[in-house]
Parts: structure tokens; sequence; C-alpha cells
């Protein structure tokens, strides 16, 4: 194998890492309906979300574990739950035929808060039940149940996203491999 075979081939390898492509998911839930007594929370304050994943969801996803997850946030407009401040996490989704998200289940929580969006909505019971979508509760507050809660009962939406890598960085990757084939070619 010549030289030139040998760095195009290292050049093709070195660039694949430039086309991966990850895709942000993002949820905007909708203004949380009932606050009894979550401190901090700004007026019209909500679940927001950000799931980051290596490649997109599938199509036709039942209830499926989201995989590749590069980075996650959720948010009720003053606390956030993240993987560095989380203990467990929860990330399920059902895809249309186009990937879509349609239905979900996207949780965390640690020793102090849990927030959580859900579709379809979750029913808790606590001698009364609840049809939640969004939902943030803070364990830290003497509120008398022994927490404070937020929660609305209108599902939100998922938007994915795409970043476009720049076909630069591939050709300045490319170039001087390129060139220093070129320039040790037999004459």
């Amino acid at each position: 194998m010549g030289t030139l075979s040998r760095l195009l081939t290292v050049s093709f390898f070195a660039a694949i890492p430039l086309l991966a492509n990850p895709i942000t998911y993002t949820y905007t839930g909708n203004p949380f309906t009932l606050d009894n007594g979550n401190p901090g929370l700004p007026a019209g304050a909500g679940i927001s979300a950000t799931l980051i994943l290596s490649s997109p969801l599938g199509d036709n996803l039942m209830n499926a574990p989201a995989t590749g997850i590069v980075s996650w946030s959720i948010t009720d407009g003053t606390n956030t739950l993240n993987a560095g401040n989380s203990t467990t996490q929860a990330f399920d989704f059902s895809t249309d035929g186009s990937g879509n998200i349609t239905e979900w289940t996207f949780l965390a929580f640690n020793n102090s808060f849990y927030m959580g969006t859900f579709k379809p909505e979750t029913v808790f019971g606590d001698g009364a039940s609840y049809m939640l979508a969004d939902e943030s509760l803070n364990y830290a507050i003497g509120a008398p149940s022994g927490y404070a809660m937020a929660y609305n009962t209108t599902f939100g939406n998922w938007v994915p996203s795409t970043s476009t890598p720049e076909p630069a960085s591939g050709l300045l990757l490319v170039a001087p491999l390129a060139w220093l084939a070129w320039r040790r070619r037999p004459v």
C-alpha cells in the first residue's frame, strides 16, 4: 500500500467523528396551574428540559429508554437537575413513524427535589389523585404535606434540533494530509 493510499485511509477514518451529528430535544412545558408553596418559582414558571443524544430517537418506539445520552437537564424555572446533581433519572420515549416524540417519561430527582414531565398523565395517590403532565416537588420545604408541589395538567412540546457540522472542519483535517501525500509522490 502506497503512502498516498495510507494517508487517504487515515484521513477518511479521522474525519468520521466530524460527521457525527448529535441531536438536541428541547421540551417546553406550560405554566404550572397549581403551586402549593414551592418557593422561588417565578410567575408563569413551568418545566423545561433538554436532552442531547448522540443520534436521533428511532421510529415507532414504544416506551423505550433513551440511549446515547450526551447530556440532559430539567428545570422548573428556579431549580435545575442534571447528571451532576441528581441521584435517579428515567428517560423513556415513544415515537411515531417519523421519530417524533408522542409519549414520554422524563424525570429526575435527588434528596431535595423531584421534577418530571409525563405523557400520558401519571396518576399519583396520596389521599387525592392528580392527573399530572409536568411536576416539580421540593422536599426541603416544611409544608404541611412534607413537600411543596407545583404542577400542571397540560402537555408541552418536544422539539428536535440538530447542529450542522461545518464543512471546513473536514477540509482543515484532510488538506494537510493530502498535501503531504502529494509532496511525497514519486516523480
